[in-house]
């Protein structure tokens, strides 16, 4: 019985290790890594949005004096 419980217990820990390549664990965070790429380019167009509505209600303020007072736009990269 001790022998079994000792092949159980290191059969158990294999099983762990190869749970992370799991095909449903990997489903699931393409999953949740969709949702998040979603979201990100929703936020990143956003500010985009702001942005433009910000040089549209204040034509005189200059796309460097924009990023000046919000600099993540000038950090902003929108390439995916």
């Amino acid at each position: 019985m001790a022998e079994l419980r000792k092949t159980h217990g290191g059969l158990a820990e294999k099983l762990r290790v190869y749970e992370k390549c799991d095909p449903k664990r990997v489903d699931e965070l393409k999953a949740k890594l969709k949702v998040c790429r979603e979201g990100m380019t929703r936020w990143t167009d956003n500010l985009y949005e702001v942005e433009m509505w910000i040089k549209k209600s204040n034509p005189a303020l200059t796309t460097s004096e924009i990023h000046d007072n919000f600099p993540i736009l000038r950090d902003l990269d929108y390439a995916l």
